[in-house]
């Protein structure tokens, strides 16, 4: 039986929410799929939804940026053979695959710094690194915004889980 574009197009979203959608969504998709493919006379486990071709991810040379890319990656396609090159990551992918993956990157990665960021002042705040007031110095005085506040209790309840390292200086001889 000869399978119309519409149709194709409609068991190839099918097979994406089936194997890459959420929860109920995922199981709907799945019954819907196999049900479709019974009508349309197509074996379900050699459907082929998309061919996969090279694409090459790129990551930033910030803070673990090629791991956190390897591990998105994975998030999304599970094991994966790629090669590297010139700050990028080639991997076989369908083009829904390489939708997905470009669209979690860009959402996690700046979130991933920030978070990062947090941790990074409440550990100096912890160990007491930070620079000492200057007692004769004039600060000014005002009120914190909301934000500042919440930024603050962030850090504090945060820093309450991190180990302090106590530093003895060693005197030379």
């Amino acid at each position: 039986m000869k399978i119309s574009p519409k149709d194709q197009e409609l068991l190839k979203k099918l097979h994406a929410l089936s194997t890459q959608g959420v929860e109920g969504e995922r199981e709907n998709a799945k019954s819907m799929f196999l049900s479709m493919c019974e009508r349309l006379r197509v074996d379900p486990q050699n459907f082929e939804p998309e061919p996969k071709k090279l694409y090459w991810i790129p990551y930033k040379k910030k803070f673990k940026g090629k791991e956190f890319a390897m591990q998105v990656v994975s998030s999304v396609i599970g094991h994966f053979e790629y090669r590297e090159y010139n700050n990028k990551i080639g991997i076989e992918l369908s083009a829904a695959e390489h939708s997905e993956l470009v669209q979690r990157l860009n959402f996690y990665y700046p979130k991933f710094l920030k978070d990062v960021e947090v941790y990074y002042t409440a550990w100096i705040h912890k160990n007491k690194l930070y620079v000492k007031p200057d007692p004769n110095a004039k600060g000014r005085d005002r009120e914190l915004t909301p934000e500042e506040i919440m930024r603050i209790r962030q850090l504090m309840a945060l820093a309450d889980n991190i180990d302090t390292h106590k530093f003895h200086l060693q005197l030379n001889k």
